[in-house]
């Protein structure tokens, strides 16, 4: 994956054992030092790299929309089976090296 320090920030990986939790903040800064290296976040990416039975889950209380994306028919074989589909990654994820 390429990473421009100018253009962002460096990935974030967090891993929650049982119970524990991460308390609710705001993807913006307050301080003039963020904002002077190019401001607010204008993207957040959460993926989750297992599926539990309870818990596991991120809210968003102010968020319009779905709440939930139920498994149903408009769910790929692989993603019903919970197999990635990397067919159109390259696509969607190519970058200029230049």
């Amino acid at each position: 994956m390429a990473h421009q320090p100018e253009n962002g920030e460096s990935m974030q990986i967090l891993h929650y054992e049982n119970g524990q939790k991460y308390e609710p903040h705001f993807n913006y800064f307050h301080d003039k030092a963020n904002q002077e290296l190019g401001g607010h976040r204008i993207a957040t990416v959460l993926m989750y790299l297992s599926d539990v039975k309870s818990g596991g889950e991120t809210v968003f209380p102010n968020a319009e929309g779905k709440l939930s994306q139920p498994k149903d028919d408009s769910w790929s074989d692989c993603a019903k089976n919970g197999y990635a589909d990397h067919t159109d990654l390259l696509e969607e994820f190519s970058f200029d090296s230049s």
